[in-house]
């Protein structure tokens, strides 16, 4: 409103390769909510599943294999979920679902789930926020970098897919960079520069932007 100041909010995103967390919080001292919204049809219909933590829409068996996305609330404090009336998008009908709670921020982890990938109600119960970041049975965000089941990466010169001292990979100098690994093998890498990477052992040279399979 002209000549009016507030209310301010900030809206704060970690994405990650298996979900993104949105933390929304305001200077001000009062109560707000955020709006999830929920495909319900798209052409198809979807189902639609919202609880006291999980709102969920999924694909029917028939037309899929299981794919469904998640807005999974993991603020400690209670939270409550509300339907709203449907409205048409550009891409379908929504069922906003308003989720409102008395603490000073909202938290929420999108989880875009296949078949073979953990339930939704595995993460919620796995997942812990901390200063680092967050960690799942998903995988785990420390600072800059994020260690996944299938993928890791940032910004950063090393990164250790274990416990180990020695890092998995160590560049010449810090980048933005994505591996895939398997079983603790990494079997492909990516990175926003030119760059000389030490990989498990081995010296490869990095292209800006040129997957190198390895």
């Amino acid at each position: 409103v002209t000549g009016v100041g507030g209310p301010n909010f900030f809206h704060e995103f970690i994405v990650t390769p298996d979900g993104v967390l949105s933390t929304v919080h305001s200077p001000h001292n009062f109560r707000f909510g955020l709006t999830l919204p929920l495909l319900e049809d798209d052409g198809r219909e979807l189902d639609v599943q919202v609880n006291d933590r999980i709102a969920s829409t999924t694909y029917p068996a028939e037309i899929s294999n299981g794919d469904s996305q998640h807005f999974i609330a993991v603020n400690m404090e209670p939270v409550l979920l509300e339907e709203e009336e449907s409205v048409l998008s550009t891409y379908g009908w929504l069922r906003p679902v308003r989720l409102t709670s008395d603490a000073k921020q909202i938290q929420v982890f999108t989880y875009p789930r296949s078949e073979d990938d953990p339930e939704a109600t595995e993460v919620q119960a796995s997942f812990e926020i901390n200063e680092a970041g967050f960690s799942s049975v998903l995988g785990k965000v420390e600072g800059s970098l994020y260690i996944g089941r299938f993928a890791a990466g940032g910004i950063g010169k090393t990164l250790h897919l274990s416990d180990s001292e020695v890092p998995d990979v160590e560049f010449d100098a810090p980048c933005a960079f994505i591996v895939q690994h398997t079983e603790g093998k990494i079997t492909a890498i990516e990175t926003d520069t030119d760059i000389t990477a030490h990989v498990q052992g081995t010296s490869v040279s990095l292209s800006a932007f040129v997957k190198k399979e390895l």
